[in-house]
């Protein structure tokens, strides 16, 4: 994502990402990742008005949410990595 894209559009957007990933394609992260996806569940939801509520979100849970993606995106690369290795 751009670096001068306002917050509240790019977080909708990672949200419709994770959504697709793991609701639609239904599969659950691992139990590495899983935390961190719960974490941003249960600040976002699962699905709904994610740019209304990226616009409502305090500095704190700005935060959260931005360090839950980044732990979530380095526990589901390491995942990734650690079944390449192995095959």
């Amino acid at each position: 994502m751009l670096p001068d894209v306002p917050f509240e559009k790019k977080l909708p957007a990672a949200m419709a990402e994770l959504f697709h990933a793991f609701e639609i394609a239904m599969k659950t992260p691992s139990e590495s990742a899983f935390g961190h996806y719960d974490k941003i569940a249960q600040i976002m939801g699962h699905e709904g008005q994610w740019q209304e509520r990226a616009a409502t979100l305090t500095p704190s849970q700005r935060n959260d949410i931005i360090t839950a993606f980044w732990e979530l995106d380095r526990a589901v690369s390491r995942d990734y990595f650690s079944y390449e290795a192995r095959r």
